[in-house]
C-alpha cells in the first residue's frame, strides 16, 4: 500500500488520482476522483480565501395542520415548500479551506437553451460546511451598483458560479482513511466527538478544581502538597449514600478516585 507522508496537507484532484492509482494498482484518472467527489465518497475543499458567505438553514412556511392551498390546480409537496433561510443580515469574509456540501444542494434549475445540450443550474450556489462540520454557509457575491463597503446581506446575491476543479482541494487526512479502507465519517460526527471531548475535559477540570480547593481547606484530603484522590472518592461515596433515592451509577469509588486525578492532571497542562 502507497504510504501517504505528514508533510503534505493537501492535493490537488490530479495530485490525489495519481496517489490512489498507486495505492490500488489500477487506473485512476481526474475524471473518478471527481465522481466520488460527486457522490460523496471523497469529501472536497476549497480555499474560500475572500469570498463573501452567510450562515443558512433550510425550512419552511408554517401552513398550520392543514395542508396548503394547491398552486395552479397542483397541491405543492414538502420539498417545494421549504426553503434556505439567511441566519445573518451581515455577510462574513472567509479565511481558509472550507468543506464543500456537495450534496446538501438540491434546488437545480434546467435551461433548454442549447441545440444540442442545455444546461443545469444550482440556484442553491455554493455552499460550504462551517467549523463544526455541520451548519452551512452560502458563497454570496455582491450585487452590481450597490456599495462597494457594504456588509449588508441584502446588497449580496448567491453565486452560482461553482469553483473550476482545478482549485479542488482532497485534505490528506481524508485519503489516509481512503488509504486505510475506511468510510469517511460525517464531518458532523467528527465535530460532535471533538465537541464531547472537550465538554468532558472542562467537566474534569471543574472536578480536579474542586479537589484542590477541597485539599487546600482541609488536610485530611491532600498527601504532601497535592489532593488525595483515593480519600475524596472515599468523602464522596460516604456522602452520596446518606443522600436518600440518590441514582449512584457511575459514582464508584474507583470512577470518581480516576475523574479527580485525571482533572487535576489536566488542571496541570
Amino acid at each position: 500500500m502507497q504510504k501517504l507522508g505528514s508533510f503534505k496537507r493537501w492535493f490537488s484532484v490530479s495530485q490525489a488520482a495519481a496517489l490512489l492509482e498507486t495505492a490500488f494498482n489500477e487506473h485512476i484518472t481526474d475524471s473518478d476522483v471527481l465522481e466520488q467527489i460527486g457522490a460523496g465518497e471523497i469529501p472536497i475543499w476549497w480555499d474560500a480565501t475572500g469570498r463573501y458567505a452567510v450562515p443558512i438553514a433550510r425550512g419552511c412556511h408554517c401552513f398550520g395542520l392543514l395542508s396548503p392551498s394547491p398552486v395552479g390546480g397542483r397541491s405543492v409537496d414538502a420539498k417545494r415548500r421549504e426553503q434556505w433561510f439567511w441566519q445573518s443580515d451581515q455577510v462574513r469574509l472567509l479565511e481558509g479551506m472550507y468543506e464543500i456540501a456537495v450534496g446538501a444542494r438540491r434546488e437545480r434549475q434546467e435551461v433548454f437553451d442549447g441545440d444540442r445540450a442545455g444546461q443545469i443550474i444550482f440556484s442553491d450556489g455554493v455552499l460550504l460546511r462551517d467549523a463544526d462540520g455541520e451548519s452551512l454557509l452560502q458563497v454570496l457575491r455582491r450585487m452590481p451598483g450597490r456599495a462597494s463597503g457594504s456588509s449588508v446581506v441584502k446588497d449580496f446575491i448567491v453565486d452560482v458560479e461553482f469553483p473550476d476543479p482545478n482549485v479542488f482541494r482532497v485534505a490528506s487526512t481524508d485519503l489516509r482513511i481512503l488509504l486505510n479502507g475506511e468510510s469517511v465519517p460525517p464531518r458532523g460526527h467528527q465535530a460532535a466527538e471533538e465537541t464531547g471531548k472537550r465538554e468532558r475535559e472542562t467537566l474534569l477540570k471543574q472536578v480536579g478544581a474542586m479537589a484542590t480547593l477541597l485539599a487546600e481547606k482541609a488536610a485530611l484530603y491532600r498527601r504532601g502538597e497535592k489532593p488525595n484522590a483515593s480519600q475524596i472518592a472515599e468523602a464522596v461515596v460516604d456522602l452520596i449514600a446518606e443522600i436518600p433515592d440518590v441514582n449512584s451509577s457511575g459514582l464508584g469509588r474507583s470512577s470518581i478516585r480516576a475523574n479527580v486525578t485525571e482533572g487535576i492532571n489536566l488542571l496541570r497542562k
